[in-house]
């Protein structure tokens, strides 16, 4: 698996109706979930264009086989919200854990395991925005 597949394989995995249903539709006809070779638009703290989800790799290492590549990668997802509670923030981020924990991920092949290594949810110092960081771990194994 190569780091543009896995950036593809996470965006395909989030963008399902269960986690898009939840996100603003500010974006439109974009989807509200932003990588950092997709970033978002340039005023991203208006009201209007809450919620929504970045990502981003945050390691990979490669591990080879003669022919093929497999990968363990640490992918964080930040889900953002502008809510006077956490619920809706929990909402959206049970739904990307739907989405992505323990779930095959389309276009790539081998073995995938992906799995939620850690959550953490604060308030900005803004005091408005809300952020839920899901840290998960990716593995690809080598296919023969």
């Amino acid at each position: 698996m190569r780091h543009d597949q896995l950036i593809q394989a996470i965006y395909d995995g989030l963008n399902v109706t269960a986690v898009t249903s939840l996100l603003t539709t500010a974006y439109s006809p974009m989807v509200a979930i932003f990588s950092a070779d997709a970033p978002q638009v340039a005023d991203a703290h208006a009201e209007g264009n809450f919620p929504f989800v970045s990502f981003l790799i945050v390691s990979d290492e490669t591990l080879p086989t003669k022919e093929l590549f497999g990968m363990n990668a640490m992918v964080q997802i930040d889900v953002w919200h502008r809510t006077a509670s956490m619920k809706a923030l929990t909402l959206v981020s049970k739904a990307v854990f739907d989405a992505l924990n323990r779930q095959t991920m389309a276009g790539i092949t081998g073995h995938i395991d992906t799995v939620l290594e850690g959550a953490d949810y604060t308030t900005e110092p803004d005091g408005k925005t809300k952020r839920a960081m899901l840290e998960f771990r990716v593995t690809s194994l080598p296919t023969t």
